[in-house]
């Protein structure tokens, strides 16, 4: 069975910080996919961090092997059947 799923930034900052438990429970995902306003959320919290472009390299590079939903209904109802 294929194991797809969207994050929030409520995954993301901790898989940014290293967080084992989540680090551990991505690397079993099939498909990783991430909404287009949760990446403007990230970028705007790099700003507020000590390291916001290390921080941005980081994320780049994570979303360089993600799917990323841009926004419409058809995305919308993406999301809701990858958290069903």
């Amino acid at each position: 069975m294929s194991r797809d799923i969207a994050l929030d930034t409520s995954v993301l900052i901790p898989y940014l910080k290293n967080d084992s438990a989540i680090n551990e429970k991505l690397v079993e995902i099939d498909a990783i996919s991430i909404p287009i306003f949760v990446i403007g959320e990230m970028m705007v919290g790099f700003s507020y961090t000590a390291f916001p472009d290390s921080l941005r390299v980081e994320f780049e590079s994570f979303l360089s092997h993600a799917n990323i939903l841009d926004c419409s209904r058809s995305v919308a109802d993406k999301y809701g059947k990858i958290f069903a």
